[in-house]
């Protein structure tokens, strides 16, 4: 399913991010109460034990998930908000696209997920503005992660053509229902028990911002695939 951006769809997104900053800032704080609440009685329960080592061992699991999500909800919240302008150079993607990969390796190796990069020998530099497609491609990494709770693959393909990069970040998981689909870029609209339903319009706001697209395709029970095609240079 192709995705391409319009001016519209970014006019859109920046009248949204205003006008419900307010809405979203309740919905997050929440949100942070639940985690919050749970790390607060962890930490009561291993202070009260007589058995402290033994009640350590049985929360620090549970610590650390509301940890981390907790931070994810933050994250959300300050990419949704930030008006930060873009600034763009010329940045080697396979370098880019490496270090993700290196941050994510340690967690795919725990989640027993073979992480695979498959980068055209003449990738040409990019005009780029790093730090968001950083954002917007850990989000998409992380998603297809989180798809892949048993294990899996996951493999991030760089190649080059008619003026034109694409990142292809493709997962084994569960793929997503042809219900959903039409209603994946939609605000708040998430498929996760905890999502907060704006990661992906982020993903989609800074590709438009690199005057480029987004789509993706995905097989049931077989996995999915996202595709960011964004043009070597600005304005090209």
């Amino acid at each position: 399913m192709n995705l391409e951006t319009t001016p519209d769809a970014a006019d859109e997104f920046q009248t949204a991010k205003l006008a419900t900053l307010g809405r979203i800032l309740s919905e997050v704080l929440h949100d942070l109460r639940n985690p919050l609440s749970i790390l607060s009685t962890s930490l009561e329960t291993v202070r009260d034990a007589k058995d402290k080592e033994r009640a350590l061992a049985m929360t620090l699991d549970l610590m650390l998930r509301n940890v981390e999500r907790s931070r994810e909800i933050i994250n959300s919240l300050l990419d949704f908000s930030r008006l930060k302008p873009f600034s763009f150079k010329p940045a080697d993607l396979r370098a880019v696209v490496g270090e993700l990969l290196d941050h994510l390796r340690l967690k795919c190796e725990q989640q027993h997920i073979e992480l695979g990069l498959e980068a055209a020998r003449d990738l040409p530099p990019v005009e780029l503005d790093v730090q968001h497609v950083k954002g917007a491609l850990l989000n998409l990494l992380m998603n297809a992660v989180e798809a892949m709770p048993k294990g899996g693959s996951l493999t991030v393909g760089l190649a080059s053509s008619d003026g034109r990069v694409s990142i292809r970040v493709a997962d084994t998981g569960g793929g997503v229902r042809e219900a959903d689909r039409p209603r994946l870029f939609e605000r708040y609209f998430t498929t996760k028990p905890h999502g907060t339903g704006l990661g992906l319009i982020m993903v989609r706001e800074v590709v438009r911002q690199h005057g480029g697209s987004v789509e993706f395709e995905s097989v049931p029970g077989k996995g999915t695939a996202f595709t960011v095609r964004l043009p070597v240079r600005q304005g090209s």
